[in-house]
């Protein structure tokens, strides 16, 4: 595997939705978008003609899910499933110029039910959601 083709299955900083202006406008203005099973809800704002087009996510799970350990847990699956399949909608992005605000939560998972939460568990449900949304962009 080359440098390039490490950098593009990373995650960098870049890519992270961090400000909290970017997270009210994208819970604000963003439109919802729910995994078959409704494990994961994407919460998503497109914004056409930027100058500097890209796809930037954040991860979530509510406090009453589980204990922290548990959260973590989960936000590292999901940010991994996320990373894995990000190719299409990052591509897609740039080819519209848009620039694409994703905020994925976990929405009926508790560690009360999903003791020892896995890959498989969220991967087909990201997929899901990451698709609804690249057809959009």
């Amino acid at each position: 595997m080359t440098n390039q083709d490490s950098k593009r299955n990373s995650l960098s900083r870049h890519e992270r939705l961090k400000r909290a202006n970017d997270f009210k406008l994208a819970y604000d203005a963003g439109k919802s978008v729910y995994s078959p099973n409704k494990k994961v809800k994407a919460i998503y704002l497109i914004r056409k003609n930027q100058n500097k087009p890209s796809v930037k996510v954040a991860f979530a799970v509510s406090r009453k899910a589980g204990n922290a350990v548990w959260r973590n847990r989960v936000k590292r699956l999901l940010r991994e499933s996320y990373r894995l399949n990000k190719k299409e909608i990052v591509e897609r992005a740039s080819a519209e110029n848009a620039l694409v605000l994703i905020v994925f939560v976990a929405f009926r998972i508790n560690k009360k039910f999903n003791k020892h939460p896995d890959l498989a568990l969220f991967k087909d449900e990201v997929i899901f959601c990451l698709n609804k949304i690249t057809s959009r962009v």
